[in-house]
């Protein structure tokens, strides 16, 4: 049985008999701004790309991700779609929404964290990343 550790689920080690372990999987939801995350994940997990469709507890349980990211704003699904599917999962691992830089960031955040309280939730602006259509730019006084 492996030990849990207190952020990421089961901590990676060797497996028995020697040898070296790639680190788990990240597991990123597909969409318009999750490019730039891929090529950032390298360092913690090789990025896993599934439609949310496929977000399953099945497949949560294969992967074991320690962190889960998707468009705040996805075209197949939006960040209360998915936070909803892992809360129903009992995902316990990171959870980040990428998102365009926002007008309040700290107010949307808040409002999903009271929602699903039990996940380590997080945004991430990426200021990279295509704003919606009809999006006000960011205040950059407020947050």
């Amino acid at each position: 049985m492996q030990e849990e550790g207190p952020e990421t689920g089961p901590k990676d080690g060797p497996p028995a008999g020697g040898g070296s372990r790639l680190p788990p999987p990240v597991l990123v939801i597909e969409g318009a701004g999750m490019s730039a995350l891929v090529v950032g994940c390298s360092r913690r997990g090789v990025p896993v790309l599934l439609p949310f469709a496929a977000v399953t507890g099945p497949v949560l349980e294969r992967l074991r991700p320690p962190a889960v990211a998707f468009d705040l704003f996805g075209l197949e699904a939006d960040a209360s779609e998915v936070l909803a599917r892992l809360s129903e999962l009992n995902y316990r691992g990171r959870v980040f929404a990428l998102t365009p830089p926002l007008p309040r960031p700290a107010m949307v955040q808040g409002e999903l964290r009271a929602q699903f309280p039990r996940l380590r939730f997080r945004l991430v602006a990426v200021p990279q990343m295509q704003r919606p259509g009809g999006m006000p730019p960011a205040d950059k006084g407020k947050g």
